[in-house]
């Protein structure tokens, strides 16, 4: 099935080749059905990166109530209008009452619940590194600082914690000579903010760990 699929739309134009594979693997999450969509997708000359980064974005959108559609564009630490939404997803959700009386409900919202959506897109990451010949290093470090960000304004910080953990040791290394060797490729995102932002991340982690074992 998966090769009548990819042979179907290679005949389709390039924008359609993306969307329609990609629609296919955000439903695949065996990890040898996902290898053998990889290998079938290469045969049939497949843009193989731009397919890999449209489930991630589009699994890990789904449903977050934030819908960073032109996320790449905000520079990391600008999260006045994230607040500025969440209140609003409260206030639906509660009715426009006073915060004070609503303590209880708005802690039940924002509370740290693991959800089968947020364990599918951490899993969805894996998609990122499992082609060995062209890892995506740094479209990983993007979408997990996206990830991260969000479980973050959720109060989900085990998950965030979690997705930190998921990443490589060396992602910092690999996505800067991923960079370099692609000849300043506009990703549509600054690599300088998009390291800094993990870092971080990593600094709030390391403190978090540190005061829990304190």
């Amino acid at each position: 099935m998966f090769e009548l699929i990819a042979f179907y739309t290679s005949f389709l134009p390039e924008t359609k080749q993306v969307r329609t594979f990609a629609t296919l693997l955000e439903t695949i999450d065996d990890e040898s059905d996902r290898r053998l969509c990889l290998i079938i997708a290469k045969n049939a000359k497949l843009n193989l990166s731009a397919i890999l980064s449209m489930v991630i974005e589009n699994i890990r959108l789904n449903k977050t109530g934030y819908q960073l559609l032109n996320a790449k564009s905000i520079p990391f630490a600008n999260f006045g209008h994230f607040a500025a939404d969440n209140r609003n997803v409260i206030g639906e959700r509660f009715g426009n009452t006073d915060f004070g009386d609503s303590k209880s409900k708005i802690a039940t919202l924002l509370s740290n619940t693991v959800t089968e959506d947020d364990l599918r897109k951490i899993n969805a990451l894996d998609w990122l590194l499992l082609d060995g010949d062209n890892p995506q290093y740094l479209e990983l470090l993007w979408q997990s600082n996206a990830l991260i960000r969000n479980f973050l304004l959720e109060q989900k910080i085990d998950l965030a914690w979690e997705t930190f953990n998921k990443l490589p040791s060396n992602i910092i290394n690999e996505s800067y000579h991923e960079w370099k060797s692609s000849l300043n490729f506009d990703y549509g995102f600054d690599i300088e903010n998009v390291i800094r932002e993990y870092l971080c991340h990593s600094a709030y982690f390391e403190a978090s760990e540190t005061f829990k074992k304190w």
